[in-house]
């Protein structure tokens, strides 16, 4: 049996890589690698897509690593949130001491004296699941309008099943980051 893999991106060609059984790859561009791909103009390199690896598995990026052989390059996380003018740490929950001042004091008001943690005990959507960890400030400042902006719909009509890849430090964590005392975050 041939079976047929669409797409020569980094699933597609992993996807070869292992498959025993006989295969052809279909892509519709003339190289490999998606939307993990670059292209050269004038001299410049510039990326289609973003070119990041992370796993926690390390059998899976010690494998991601090896794959690309002198063609990695590895660095600590230090990603960046604008908010009113100003750069905040992700994961946002983090780095609350960053914000102006009301707005700390709103995320952790209303993250310590979270009226949602009875109402939404047993989220139906990820709205509800955010007000569940996070509470109203945090919600409202950060992860209702990101998320929305990054997958387009609202975020009451997110699925729950995308709960798993959203940061949930403990509460300690959180409020160690209002009160400007460091937190590792999500790693």
């Amino acid at each position: 049996m041939k079976f047929g893999i669409i797409g020569a991106g980094p699933s597609g060609l992993t996807m070869a890589l292992f498959l025993k059984e006989s295969y052809q790859v279909l892509e519709k561009e003339s190289h490999p690698g998606g939307h993990a791909s670059s292209f050269q103009e004038k001299g410049f390199t510039f990326d289609y897509g973003p070119h990041i690896m992370f796993s926690k598995n390390k059998r899976i990026l010690d494998f991601m690593i090896a794959s690309l052989g002198n063609n990695v390059h590895q660095s600590k996380r230090n990603n960046k949130i604008s908010f009113k003018g100003r750069l905040v740490k992700y994961p946002f929950e983090n780095d609350l001491h960053s914000l102006p001042l009301g707005d700390t004091f709103e995320c952790l008001q209303s993250f310590v004296f979270n009226p949602y943690k009875k109402r939404y005990a047993k989220p139906k959507d990820m709205r509800q699941w955010f007000l569940y960890h996070f509470g109203k400030g945090m919600c409202e400042k950060y992860l209702f309008p990101y998320n929305e902006k990054v997958w387009n719909i609202p975020v009451e009509d997110l699925s729950m099943q995308w709960s798993w890849r959203i940061p949930n430090p403990p509460p300690e964590d959180i409020i160690k980051s209002a009160i400007g005392i460091e937190t590792e975050g999500y790693v």
